[in-house]
């Protein structure tokens, strides 16, 4: 069965901690370029759409060879959620007579996932069927086990309570090789079925897989420290073709 497929990547304006990165020039093209280019090499999608507000992004969309579509501003700020801008695209392309099966989210954030990743993904999403979303994901970093939160008691001190509480274990005195390994989403890529999101108001359904990226891939532009990791990375990466 050969699957209607869009790949859907989301550019919203106003980023407050790297500004424009959207359109920020990474190496030899604006990082939303690097998304659109992956997703062309993969050759598996029957269209490729790129969501912002801003019509500025939306000209580079259009330039790299994604299809512009202008997002509402009610949810357009950073509070949306991504279910609300991928129903919006999906209602868009709807009335220009365009159906999917399978939506895929792509981040302009994580410009080194490679279309061989994106393929690879897809491959499993069928593979692994009955399905209803897949997400990349990667072991965490630091474990929620040793997690904390920090509030007030009733004479005005601080006070540390931890994130995760079991009155009968306290794990977060115990060694990490001790710990459940724990896995993080990473946003890097996000499948699912489409008509989850128009008839049951869902990206993800109740069976979520996962997957795993190549180290590297899943790298995320977040804050300044990261362009600058990113560049290096960038430098790294061309070097060694």
């Amino acid at each position: 069965m050969k699957f209607r497929t869009i790949a859907m990547i989301p550019a919203r304006s106003g980023s407050k901690r790297v500004k424009n990165k959207n359109i920020r020039m990474l190496g030899n093209h604006p990082l939303l370029a690097y998304a659109i280019i992956a997703a062309q090499k993969s050759e598996i999608f029957s269209d490729i759409i790129c969501s912002s507000d801003s019509l500025q992004y939306l000209g580079v969309a259009e330039y790299y060879g994604a299809k512009a579509i202008r997002r509402p501003y009610p949810i357009s700020d950073e509070l949306a959620s991504d279910k609300q801008w991928v129903k919006h695209a999906l209602e868009y392309m709807w009335k220009l007579g365009k159906v999917y099966d399978v939506y895929f989210i792509l981040r302009p954030t994580n410009p080194f996932r490679t279309a061989g990743t994106i393929c690879r993904a897809w491959e499993s999403f069928k593979e692994n069927q009955p399905c209803d979303s897949l997400r990349a994901v990667r072991v965490v970093s630091q474990h929620p086990n040793k997690m904390w939160r920090i509030a007030a008691n009733d004479m005005g001190k601080e006070r540390m309570q931890p994130l995760l509480s079991d009155k009968y274990q306290a794990y977060f005195d115990m060694p990490y090789q001790a710990l459940d390994t724990i896995f993080v989403q990473t946003g890097a890529l996000q499948i699912g079925w489409t008509d989850m999101v128009m008839n049951e108001n869902t990206l993800s359904g109740d069976y979520i897989m996962p997957f795993y990226m190549p180290d590297g891939e899943d790298f995320d532009i977040n804050t300044e420290n990261d362009w600058k990791l990113a560049e290096a990375m960038y430098k790294v990466k061309t070097c060694s073709k």
